[in-house]
């Protein structure tokens, strides 16, 4: 049979959805927040999205707006403002953060060239009313406010750096600065994957910090022998309103990662979900242990499944869990690595339904004349194939069983990204597939 239908705004919004990336954070994440949610975001019991404190003086005020924690700071001793977590990271305390967090200042009433804002990074952060002693911190950077109405992140140079402070190049105020600190305290230096794209070597007991893609400080000591259990934020003595946005902090930098995930899919297929992942390359990767989760909180492990060891070749992998939980279903991977060190995949969630029609490209990528897909309660006929550009491709098929279906263009595809809609619900769904 041949189909054929017309482009249609439903098809546009699925396939716009088709090609967004499937994106994982590497490494165990201690805090990630983007302040889209309904909140809380702070508690006496955080979880790995909430501050323990957000202490805002009497003159000053704060607001959770436009996907970002607002500070308007006022001037005089009654505008203190802080922010902390000072619940430790742990299980295990990180020896290695990455921290990414954006930063903009969006109006200034009084300047401060020494620092109006100012990170940190340490320990026993439980009152930040008071400056955190040096012996408290691992490592700071500070957030200065000009007079000429720009700002710029700023941070304080060793004697064999030139002593002083060193400022980022200025940015306007309403300009974001994405600011991201590499933190070491592992005992061995360790490599990273810097903002560039580049692959950095961190000597140990050193942080690096770069705005913007630009590295502002190299190789820079620690403050205190103290471990990267907290973290938190003071104002200073100028006055204006900052956004804080897009946090994220997490255990393992990329040179120490085991593995590095290009993708992990989960997908109903009748009563059973199948799980599918990818791996660029593995470094004395032992297992993947596949955990499955109600309520995002707690994590049970349910299988595992080996790994390949140390490749710089792509690897594949499916685990199928046959006794999903009712509802939705929420699964990570958490792969090992020969030394006992672990990272999370990014989690997907899967809702079970029977009664719905499901398929799935196996493989992936396809052969330019024959796409085989794994079916259930599939109708051939609410099939359709596009090129990425939205122009439908004719075909026919053939059901070879009554759980597979082997799908024929007219002409064979040439390489590249194609996109397979099933029908349901009166809805299409889209699958994105290559060929090679």
């Amino acid at each position: 049979m041949e189909n054929i239908c017309t482009l249609s705004k439903n098809f546009l919004l699925g396939l716009f959805a088709a090609l967004l990336p499937l994106g994982s954070v590497p490494g165990q994440t201690y805090f990630q927040q983007n302040f889209e949610g309904p909140g809380p975001f702070y508690a006496d019991n955080p979880d790995n999205g909430q501050f323990n404190l957000l202490e805002i003086g009497a003159a000053s005020s704060y607001t959770f707006a436009n996907g970002s924690l607002e500070i308007t700071k006022g001037a005089g001793s009654r505008s203190l403002c802080y922010f902390s977590r000072y619940t430790p990271f742990d299980d295990p305390v990180p020896d290695a953060l990455y921290y990414q967090v954006d930063i903009s200042v969006q109006s200034i009433s009084v300047a401060d060239a020494s620092s109006a804002v100012w990170m940190y990074v340490g320990d026993n952060f439980t009152n930040l009313s008071r400056i955190p002693a040096n012996s408290d911190l691992f490592a700071r950077f500070g957030v200065v406010f000009n007079s000429n109405n720009t700002f710029a992140i700023r941070y304080s140079a060793p004697a064999d750096q030139g002593s002083g402070f060193v400022n980022s190049a200025p940015l306007a105020t309403g300009q974001n600065a994405r600011v991201v600190w590499v933190l070491n305290n592992t005992g061995t230096d360790v490599s990273y994957k810097a903002p560039t794209g580049d692959i950095l070597e961190l000597p140990n007991h050193t942080f690096d910090i770069w705005v913007n893609g630009v590295k502002l400080a190299d190789k820079v000591p620690r403050f205190g022998d103290v471990q990267l259990k907290n973290i938190g934020m003071r104002f200073g003595s100028g006055a204006g309103t900052v956004t804080f946005d897009n946090f994220w902090i997490h255990r393992d930098v990329f040179g120490v990662l085991p593995v590095h995930f290009t993708y992990f899919r989960g997908e109903a297929f009748g009563n059973s979900v199948q799980l599918s992942w990818e791996t660029a390359w593995e470094k004395d990767a032992r297992e993947y242990v596949v955990e499955r989760s109600t309520d995002l909180r707690s994590f049970e492990p349910i299988a595992t499944v080996g790994a390949r060891g140390t490749t710089d070749a792509r690897n594949t992998y499916s685990y199928t869990d046959t006794r999903p939980l009712p509802g939705a279903g929420y699964y990570r991977l958490k792969q090992v690595d020969f030394s006992g060190r672990f990272s999370y995949s990014a989690v997907v969630d899967v809702v079970v339904r029977p009664d719905l029609p499901v398929v799935m490209i196996a493989p992936n990528p396809a052969a330019a004349g024959v796409i085989r897909l794994k079916s259930y309660r599939t109708d051939p006929s609410t099939l359709r194939l596009y090129r990425i550009t939205g122009q439908e491709i004719p075909f026919h098929t053939k059901k070879t069983d009554d759980y597979h279906i082997e799908l024929y263009p007219r002409e064979p595809l040439s390489a590249g990204i194609y996109l397979l809609s099933l029908l349901r619900e009166g809805l299409p769904q889209h699958t994105r597939f290559v060929v090679n």
